[in-house]
């Protein structure tokens, strides 16, 4: 039994984001399963091969595509591509290519190649415009007013809808929408181009990212920019996701604030020290160089609450779910909102 042969190509980047997939660890578990010479190969994701010679066979040019995927961009790598340029680098010979186990019904391999150069060489492509790039959303305006203006994208972006180039539709009217996210022919305009492009997708996990964010464009769906924790998981482990809370500052507001806080969960004191725009955090509050200005007293699910934005500290200190033993109920509410709130 093994999961490294699935019924489609080896998603090799995951778009929802995740670590690295090494291309060599897989292809490298398919030498081994091929040099074993097995008579089955049964796996976990798809149907089993039945005899010696398909087997090799199969595992053969499984192997290979992932091989090529991986060298190819390598190759491109040096011969001076970028990630952008090496989605439309690799070559893929017919056998491999045609063979039912390698199509790209799962992820499509356009989407690997830029991870092999980021996870080498970076963000940077050798590109030294992208070293001082202006932000999208300048880029779109100047470029729109180059243009025309947006009623002139607007109109591009229809025709190249109306000539089944979708992809170009969508980036075309993309700079419109970066420019005013609530016009809504634009909106509607990007729906209907993802949604092409969705349709006609093999890839399931395309399919389902291009149409998804159509029908968020619509309005029938909400996308969630990120999936908050359980409450009972932070509320089991509130030191951790104190110190998780901390990326969270924001060094405008907290750029002339220089306050110690502690809190104490009932197992230990540990703290958070808003240093100008920053957030420490202090793992033994007894040995940290500056004393607590404000000392806070919870459980693990009250703070969970906090954290999860279910509920804030003025709530919880007028509900006697949290104290403030040190300094006041002002200063202790007004230095938790130096931190982002989630938009769940």
């Amino acid at each position: 039994m093994n999961n490294f042969f699935w019924p489609g190509t080896v998603n090799l980047y995951s778009l929802r984001g995740a670590s690295y997939r090494d291309p060599q660890e897989w292809r490298d578990a398919l030498t081994l399963m091929r040099d074993l010479k097995p008579e089955y190969l049964v796996s976990t994701h798809t149907r089993a091969v039945k005899g010696a010679q398909k087997v090799s066979e199969t595992l053969i040019n499984y192997s290979d595509m992932i091989t090529l995927t991986y060298d190819q961009a390598l190759r491109g790598i040096l011969l001076g591509l970028g990630p952008d340029e090496l989605r439309y680098f690799v070559y893929k010979p017919k056998h491999l290519a045609d063979a039912a186990y390698n199509k790209e019904s799962y992820g499509e391999s356009n989407w690997y190649t830029p991870a092999t150069f980021y996870q080498g060489l970076g963000w940077y492509d050798r590109d030294a415009t992208k070293l001082y790039q202006l932000p999208k959303k300048e880029e779109s305006t100047r470029l729109v007013k180059l243009m025309g203006g947006e009623d002139k994208v607007i109109a591009a972006a229809k025709d190249a809808y109306d000539n089944k180039e979708y992809a170009w539709s969508a980036q075309l009217v993309n700079h419109v929408y970066l420019i005013d996210p609530n016009n809504q022919e634009a909106r509607q305009l990007k729906a209907d181009s993802l949604r092409k492009l969705g349709q006609i997708s093999v890839s399931s996990i395309g399919r389902s990212f291009t149409i998804s964010e159509a029908r968020a464009l619509e309005g029938l769906e909400t996308i969630p920019k990120l999936l908050p924790p359980k409450v009972e998981v932070v509320a089991a482990d509130p030191d951790t996701y104190l110190n998780y809370h901390r990326v969270r500052i924001d060094p405008k507001k907290s750029e002339n604030v220089d306050k110690m806080l502690a809190f104490n969960f009932g197992e230990k004191n540990v703290g958070l020290h808003v240093r100008r725009g920053v957030a420490e955090y202090v793992e033994n509050v007894a040995t940290h160089y500056q004393k607590p200005d404000i000392e806070l007293s919870m459980d693990g699910a009250t703070w969970a609450r906090i954290y999860l934005n279910q509920s804030d500290l003025a709530t919880e200190l007028t509900n006697g779910k949290a104290k403030v033993t040190k300094g006041s109920d002002k200063e202790a509410i007004q230095i938790l909102n130096l931190f982002d709130k989630f938009e769940q």
